[in-house]
């Protein structure tokens, strides 16, 4: 598997640009090549500048961009397709989000279509009463969300659930982070 993951990626970028359909490949790829790149990983001394360490630096940068070069493909190609099935689980991670995407545009379309100005009021109502986890990267005193509730005062690494609305701004003046579920657990 060693010198052959690279060619397989390569072979795999070029069935997949040679094709009009997603390629069929192996549903485990993805963690075959985790595999190798943990094994190279461990195997070099990141620090050291010798000639092995560096090549094995340079496969794993390869490696890195064609895989990602491959995902961007395959995910290109599906977002244009209805059929996606020959999908990883890692690919359909990505591509979730495409659909309900899809499934909004169409709805917000409809509604302006239909003159549905109270579907576009719901959807407002919708997206106003959101909420976010988030993570506070230092002091904050209190503040009114945009429901109008007092949130804080927090310190520095309190985890908090807050409008959305008000997360954005925090998070982009680097007072917060949002913290996914997952990270959690």
């Amino acid at each position: 598997m060693d010198e052959s993951i690279l060619n397989r990626i390569y072979e795999l970028i070029e069935l997949e640009s040679k094709s009009d359909k997603l390629v069929k490949m192996p549903k485990n790829f993805y963690k075959e090549v985790v595999t190798y790149m943990k094994k190279m990983l461990n195997g070099i001394d990141q620090n050291e500048k010798s000639i092995v360490s560096n090549l094995a630096l340079k496969e794993r940068e390869m490696i890195e961009k064609l895989t990602n070069r491959l995902i961007e493909l395959r995910i290109k190609k599906a977002s244009h397709l209805e059929d996606t099935d020959n999908l990883t689980s890692e690919e359909r991670y990505i591509i979730e989000p495409l659909s309900l995407f899809n499934k909004r545009w169409k709805k917000v379309g409809l509604a302006i279509k239909r003159g549905q100005s109270s579907k576009l009021d719901a959807i407002s109502e919708e997206l106003s009463s959101r909420f976010t986890m988030v993570r506070f990267l230092q002091p904050s005193p209190p503040f009114m969300g945009i429901d109008e509730r007092k949130y804080g005062p927090f310190n520095k690494g309190d985890v908090a659930i807050i409008p959305s609305e008000n997360a954005e701004p925090l998070t982009k003046q680097k007072i917060v982070s949002e913290v996914w579920v997952n990270e959690c657990k």
